[in-house]
Parts: C-alpha cells; structure tokens; sequence
C-alpha cells in the first residue's frame, strides 16, 4: 500500500503503537509447545529489528529511484507505475544485495541477567562497537528467546523460517491486524517519546544510517493535539478557567 511520494509504505497501514497488552494477548494465544513463533513474537516486539534481520533470506534484487527520480518524489509528480516504466536510465535502477544469514545461534550471547543478541542491520545501516542488543531475562517471555536459542545447533539459524511465512504467520495470528514490521514502527515510536532517548540512540538501536529515517518510522501524535497541551503548558494554571 502505497502512502504519498517518500512516505514509508508500512506507516499508513498502522497508525497505532503496539500495546504491551496486545502483544501478552498474542503470546498467550499461541500454543505453549511452539516455542519457534512465540519467540518470533517475542523478538520482534521488544528488538523491533526487521524480520529479514531475524529469519535472513535469499539474495534481492529491487529498482531504486535515481537522483532524478527522487526529485520527481519531493515534487510529488512522481507517476504511480513508476516500476514499470522503461527509463531505466533516467527514472530508475537496480539494485542487489546478497542473501542475509539471520540469527545465529552464536549470536545469542547470556552475561547474568542479560541476554545480548547481535543481528546484521539491513540497508547501509550499522551499528557501533560490537553492534549487540540487550534483554533483560526478568522481562516477561524473553526466556522464550533462550530456549530457542538453545533447540538448535551451532551455525544454525535461531528462526529458520522463510520471511514471507513470518509475515504470515504474524498476519494470521493477529487476524491480519499486525504485520512483522509494524512491530518495529511501534518500538520506533515508543523510544522516540521517550525523553532519555537521543536520535543517536535511536540509530544505534535500529541500525539506521542516517537520522532522518526516524521521520519515516514514528507513527505520528496528531499535531492538533500535541500543539493544544504546548498551549497549556505556557498559560499559568490559575488563568484556566474551568467550564460549568
């Protein structure tokens, strides 16, 4: 589903966070014996990394707006079926990548509480140091991401599972009101609110190369409403006059 010209295609589809709740629910309403998709769930709600960066998949191939292109976007006269046109040249380009290992058992690392999970960002991103991530095992369910860990060998993927069937897996759980991804616009949303959180927190986190991709994911407060409480916030509370 397509938004305007530059807008993330997965943020109009939902505009809402996650709630801590709705993903208890969907935990729960999965057999206990299927480790393999609570974890999934798990995983994808607490990191907020990209199912390809989880499951890994084979090589890609997709076409890229040029320079040119992109200007077409900015002014919004970019033509719907840009896809199929055969500028090439001028409009669009391939671009490929090799295929993507996922999550590896080695990956998964345990130092006491703490369960550190390195995964490869997608997309020129990367993230500082040794690039981990980290879980505290007293959050509700992230034992669950031990366990699969530990149901495999080593040099095996933790989620062996085709991305397309994640995605379904997901949709069909959720009875089609979540997808894989609006776990990772939600988790974006969530820690962007969050006064502590710096954009380069928030780039270390997702392994975003650049900042401005923050615009893209963060599902967006009304502005009506966010300009309303700055309002209150400048007029002094003894002028607000209470309405009978």
């Amino acid at each position: 589903m397509r938004g305007r010209p530059g807008e993330s295609r997965y943020r109009s589809r939902r505009q809402t966070i996650i709630q801590f709740d709705e993903f208890i629910e969907l935990v729960e309403s999965i057999e206990t014996d299927n480790v393999l998709l609570r974890s999934l769930v798990v995983i994808l709600y607490y990191l907020g990394i990209r199912i390809a960066e989880i499951c890994g998949d084979g090589k890609r191939r997709w076409k890229k707006l040029t320079a040119y292109g992109k200007s077409l976007s900015r002014d919004e006269i970019l033509p719907k079926n840009w896809r199929n046109t055969e500028e090439e040249d001028d409009l669009w380009y391939w671009k490929e990548r090799g295929p993507l290992p996922g999550i590896l058992k080695e990956d998964l690392s345990l130092e006491g509480n703490i369960l550190r999970i390195y995964s490869k960002p997608l997309k020129h991103g990367k993230r500082e140091g040794e690039g981990q991530l980290e879980l505290d095992l007293r959050y509700p369910y992230v034992n669950l991401l031990v366990q699969q860990g530990k149901s495999v060998e080593p040099g095996e993927k933790v989620w062996d599972i085709p991305t397309w069937n994640a995605w379904k897996l997901i949709s069909d759980l959720s009875e089609g009101r979540i997808y894989p991804h609006a776990f990772r616009l939600s988790r974006a949303t969530v820690m962007a609110r969050n006064p502590d959180m710096s954009i380069a927190d928030l780039k270390q986190w997702f392994g975003w190369a650049r900042g401005e991709t923050a615009d893209k994911y963060i599902i967006p407060i009304r502005s009506v409403a966010k300009a309303r409480r700055a309002l209150a916030d400048e007029i002094p509370p003894e002028l607000i006059k209470e309405i009978e």
